[in-house]
C-alpha cells in the first residue's frame, strides 16, 4: 500500500474515532467553521480529511489533538515502529538508509548519548544543504550536488 494513502486512511479512522466518542461533536465542529454538520460526515463515508476539518479540531480541542490525529506527537498512540517503517521506505536508497541504520544502533549499545549529537549535526548539515540549494537556485547555477563536484 503507498504510504500516502496509508496516511489519509490512518488520519481518516483517527480522525471517525474522534467524531464517535464524543456525542454532539460533528455540530461542534461544523459551527466553529460555519459548515454543515453534514461536512464530517463525509470523512465515515470514506472521504479524506482536509485542512478545514483539522482547524475545527485545532478550534474545540486545540493544536495538541490535531498533532495527535496526524501522529506527530509523542502522546499520539501511533505505534512509533510503523512510524519508522514508513520513513525507512521513503528512501530512495534504502540499503544506504538500512545501513545506517545498523550503524546507529550499534552506536547507541556503545554511547547511547552521542545520538543526541548526531542528530544536531544531521540538522545543521541539513540547514547547510538547504541554504546551498536555496543559493543555487538563486543564481541558477544547478544543485548543491552540482556545486559540491565543482568544488572537487
Amino acid at each position: 500500500m503507498d504510504i500516502t494513502i496509508k496516511f489519509k486512511d490512518d488520519l481518516r479512522d483517527r480522525f471517525v474515532a474522534l467524531l464517535d466518542s464524543k456525542r454532539g461533536i460533528q455540530t461542534t465542529f461544523a459551527n466553529v467553521i460555519g459548515k454543515n454538520a453534514s461536512y464530517f460526515s463525509e470523512i465515515k463515508r470514506g472521504n479524506p480529511v482536509n485542512a478545514l476539518h483539522l482547524k475545527a479540531v485545532g478550534i474545540v480541542f486545540g493544536p495538541d489533538k490535531v498533532s495527535e490525529l496526524l501522529g506527530i506527537t509523542s502522546n499520539s498512540k501511533v505505534d512509533v515502529d510503523t512510524i519508522h517503517k514508513n520513513i525507512v521506505s521513503l528512501f530512495k536508497q534504502k540499503e544506504l538508509a538500512l545501513e545506517l541504520n545498523r550503524e546507529l544502533l550499534k552506536l547507541e549499545r556503545i554511547n547511547p548519548a552521542i545520538l543526541v549529537e548526531i542528530l544536531q549535526f544531521i540538522k545543521f548539515r541539513r540547514q547547510q544543504e538547504s541554504v546551498v540549494a536555496g543559493e543555487s537556485e538563486a543564481v541558477g547555477s544547478g544543485t548543491a550536488k552540482d556545486r559540491n563536484n565543482s568544488v572537487k
